[in-house]
């Protein structure tokens, strides 16, 4: 099978990029041939390395410009490549690839959506009737899609997001407490970080807290907000502040438990490359972790923005390490969510569309 990924201007520090490198790894190893379309560039391109991929425009460019480029680069390619799906990282991208079956004469070639934001925040939400089938990154996300009036017609598969499982190493636990954050720095925001900082200054016993990450661009005083808090808290001799990492889970070391806080997440990749390294989590319970987290096998969930119970489960942990699933029963919970397996199911839901 030829699989197209049309995919919008991006950091290339976030999820989405590894969702795409490891579902293109993932349809490569099932044999079939998958090119990225990158429209509009990254403001970061290490994670382009190894991919086919063609761009289109520039993060420098202007909007018009841009879109000149977008109109006519893929629509160049595919008549020539003639792929039999498209895949839509987000909604900008489904007109590009609407517009390139109209000018290809490729009526037999597959749109489908594949959103990775929860769906009532997403812009051009109209644009959802305008494929034929939708790619759902999780269960919520196509519960949300399917309540849509205008996008229910088409057929919803959830996939989920894939994860690079062929080489991960197992990540040892430390004989004292740590704990881990691999993510966006916000404060009082989407990935709400604020909220470990504040569990964590009433724990009783021996910890450290390890964060990865940086704050979204544009809005950098919030981690001077965190490093605040984390002085008036009285925590801050226990943190480690290691900055955004092209290798996070190179730079993290040793670590007892992840933690995940944010009040909204599509899926939550983050926690199945946790669970990768066979390293269990605490997250909050914003719908995408239900998914991954298996009480007792790989984790626990919490309320969104409940302080309280993530206090209390950092202390539960703190208290007696014991609690925390075997990293074999860790690892194999997470194993649904490979590439090949991810791909498979993509193929599938293409398949089925085609009948």
């Amino acid at each position: 099978m030829k699989v197209a990924i049309f995919c919008p201007t991006v950091s290339g520090k976030g999820g989405m990029e590894s969702a795409i490198r490891n579902l293109m790894a993932g349809f490569e190893e099932l044999g079939d041939d998958v090119r990225l379309f990158l429209l509009g560039g990254s403001f970061d391109e290490g994670w382009l390395e190894g991919l086919r991929y063609q761009q289109y425009g520039s993060t420098r460019d202007s909007r018009w410009k841009r879109m000149l480029h977008y109109a006519t680069g893929p629509v160049r390619a595919l008549l020539r490549w003639r792929p039999d799906a498209v895949i839509c990282a987000d909604l900008t991208t489904v007109q590009m690839a609407r517009l390139a079956r109209v000018v290809t004469a490729n009526p037999g070639m597959l749109i489908a959506s594949w959103v990775h934001f929860p769906v009532n925040e997403i812009r051009m939400q109209a644009q959802l009737r305008n494929v034929d089938l939708h790619l759902a990154v999780s269960s919520e996300t196509a519960d949300a899609i399917q309540k849509l009036p205008f996008a229910n017609q088409k057929p919803v598969h959830t996939i989920f997001n894939a994860v690079d499982l062929r080489d991960a190493t197992r990540i040892a636990r430390p004989a004292s407490t740590v704990f881990l954050y691999i993510g966006r720095l916000n404060y009082n925001d989407h990935k709400r970080t604020n909220d470990i900082l504040e569990a964590a200054a009433e724990l009783r016993g021996t910890w450290r807290l390890r964060l990865i990450g940086s704050p979204t661009q544009g809005f950098e005083e919030q981690e001077t907000q965190l490093r605040e808090l984390a002085d008036k808290l009285g925590i801050s001799d226990r943190i480690e502040w290691l900055g955004w990492q092209q290798h996070p889970w190179k730079a993290a070391g040793e670590a007892t438990v992840f933690l995940a806080s944010a009040q909204r997440e599509a899926f939550g990749m983050v926690l199945v490359e946790a669970g990768s390294h066979g390293v269990a989590a605490i997250s909050s319970d914003c719908t995408g972790p239900r998914d991954i987290i298996r009480e007792g096998q790989n984790g626990w969930l919490y309320p969104v923005a409940d302080v309280d119970a993530l206090r209390a489960r950092m202390q539960a942990v703190l208290d007696d390490p014991s609690i925390l699933p075997a990293q074999d029963v860790v690892l194999a919970s997470v194993q649904r969510f490979s590439g090949p397996a991810t791909a498979q199911r993509a193929k599938d839901a293409f398949l089925q569309a085609r009948k």
